[in-house]
């Protein structure tokens, strides 16, 4: 074919009827391609790139009805899983540790080695193999005692096996004969007892009161807030995070005591009774954590003091209810008397700690009436300000 352009005639071929048919199929299978694509379009993050994307997640509502049961579904599968090979891992591990302290037991009755040779073979284990845990010389003479104290070890398998290592440390110190820690394993298997926990049912002989059987165990048993703080001590003492532990220990706390039925935590602030009294918190948590990673430790000083400040928190709430059911004026009575009784200098702050259940603002209106007065002035401006009692006018009483 001729075609003239301008004033010169070019040569054009027309497609043939192949390309044609060729042509037609790619676009009917863009077409289709675009369609599929429109009904169900897959959400990406960020700008997408030819072959590149990074696929986001859709929204719960566009997902199938019965998506709900099948994540559930996953979920507690995956669940019952992580736990059976947690308990798995945990019963292979004391196992071994059986099987090392029964090993070192057999070989120090026959050849009659002493002490010295276990430094030796914790030092050569622990070389090699760098990177397992519990090769101490310490560890490695609880599986000697572990193994004496369980010399069968189908036994070891079906009871000792069960609970975590160092809870088979605790109770080779605290328990002397077999009846006894069996029971104690039993117990901690049906309850999930922390290390904490079981130091505390042991120290208590619940086995003494409750006999040799596990039923109606709880009616029996410590009061649930000796192991509420027993637990708060645990989670100090793993310390999860870097920052912050001291405070969410507390928050827990807060959240045992409401899940126990002790409310007091939403009128008084535990948070400030434990800051007023810090030195002693302190002082305990160092007494009950000291041997703790070695099951070592003794949990009742910091126990004691936690139940201490939930005994005073209850106590200020009885005094606020009282203070409350005052006649009227009987707060600014209050605050007056301990204005009054103050001796040299003293803040807003003093006479708060001094009057619970007064407001801040309550108080510092009495204070500028004072003032005004002349029995009180102030130092400075702010939260800081100190003020003075001076005494009433024709009073002698400075």
């Amino acid at each position: 074919m001729i075609i003239s352009v301008g004033w010169e005639e070019v040569a054009f071929e027309p497609p043939s009827s192949s390309l044609v048919m060729k042509n037609d199929k790619t676009q009917e299978r863009n077409k289709r391609a675009v369609a599929k694509s429109n009904k169900e379009t897959r959400h990406t993050f960020g700008r997408s790139r030819p072959g590149v994307s990074l696929p986001a997640p859709p929204p719960l509502a566009e997902m199938p009805e019965n998506y709900g049961r099948l994540l559930e579904e996953l979920k507690q599968r995956i669940t019952t899983e992580r736990l059976r090979v947690t308990m798995a891992a945990n019963a292979a591990m004391v196992l071994l540790y059986w099987d090392i302290g029964q090993a070192i037991l057999k070989w120090q009755e026959s050849e009659g080695w002493g002490a010295r040779v276990i430094d030796r073979l914790s030092n050569d284990l622990s070389k090699a193999f760098p990177d397992m845990r519990g090769l101490s010389p310490r560890n490695l003479k609880y599986m000697r005692a572990f193994a004496e104290a369980w010399p069968n070890r189908a036994i070891v398998q079906q009871l000792a096996a069960q609970i975590p290592w160092f809870h088979n440390c605790l109770l080779l110190d605290k328990t002397q004969d077999v009846s006894t820690r069996e029971w104690y394993i039993r117990a901690t298997i049906e309850h999930g007892w922390s290390r904490n926990v079981l130091a505390i049912q042991i120290a208590a002989q619940a086995h003494k009161r409750q006999g040799k059987a596990v039923t109606n165990f709880r009616a029996t048993l410590p009061p649930a807030d000796s192991d509420m703080a027993a637990f708060n001590l645990d989670f100090l003492c793993i310390h999860p995070f870097r920052d912050g532990n001291g405070r969410v220990s507390r928050l827990l706390l807060l959240l045992q005591c409401y899940h126990l039925g002790y409310e007091v935590g939403r009128y008084i602030s535990v948070e400030r009774l434990i800051e007023q009294n810090k030195e002693r918190y302190y002082e305990t948590l160092e007494q009950s954590s000291e041997g703790w990673h070695e099951a070592k430790h003794d949990p009742w000083p910091y126990v004691n003091y936690l139940l201490y400040t939930l005994k005073t928190a209850y106590r200020e709430f009885e005094d606020r209810v009282g203070q409350i059911a005052s006649p009227k004026g009987a707060k600014s009575e209050m605050v007056l008397n301990a204005i009054r009784a103050q001796r040299g200098e003293f803040r807003l702050v003093d006479i708060e700690r001094a009057c619970p259940g007064v407001g801040r603002e309550w108080i510092r209106v009495l204070l500028a009436d004072l003032k005004k007065s002349g029995e009180v002035k102030c130092r400075g401006k702010g939260p800081a300000a100190r003020w003075v009692y001076k005494g009433r006018k024709g009073s002698t009483l400075k």
